[in-house]
């Protein structure tokens, strides 16, 4: 069993490798974007999309791992590794993911999104209370005029 799962991530990464072209994408933007911002859900949920997002580099031949070293986010690095990332790659200065860890090291990851940690809240929780202030009133989806 051990030896097929082998043989199944040698030849994902294969296919990767080869499907791979240093562009900027609305892929890599998106996953620049989940590690720039520190979202490991949108970030698992990228990777779970595509296989090959953990190996997808932008022009500048930066990809994933490049961007969380570069935050400093072990848990990302972590992922993105187990899901192919090479480390042994460079961009096209010739640097190493690693070699963009800021001299500060590893932080840890923000707090998630608002709209995950309010997830169970109902929505008319949430809503505004509606006043004479408003400039808009939410019942009606109108805007006021009066000050």
């Amino acid at each position: 069993a051990a030896a097929v799962l082998l043989l199944a991530c040698a030849a994902r990464a294969e296919y990767c490798s080869e499907a791979a072209a240093l562009e900027d994408t609305d892929l890599t933007s998106s996953l620049f974007f989940a590690v720039h911002d520190g979202d490991l859900a949108r970030l698992q949920a990228l990777l779970k999309a595509d296989p090959c997002a953990a190996r997808s580099r932008a022009a500048d031949g930066r990809g994933p791992l490049f961007w969380a070293y570069e935050f400093g986010f072990k848990e990302m690095i972590d992922l993105l590794q187990a899901e192919g990332a090479d480390a042994d790659s460079t961009d096209s200065a010739g640097k190493r993911p690693a070699d963009l860890l800021p001299a500060s090291g590893f932080q840890q990851l923000p707090p998630p999104p608002a709209q995950e940690m309010y997830a169970g809240v109902l929505p008319e929780e949430l809503e505004y209370e509606d006043d004479e202030d408003d400039f808009f009133d939410y019942d009606t989806e109108e805007a006021h005029t009066e000050l």
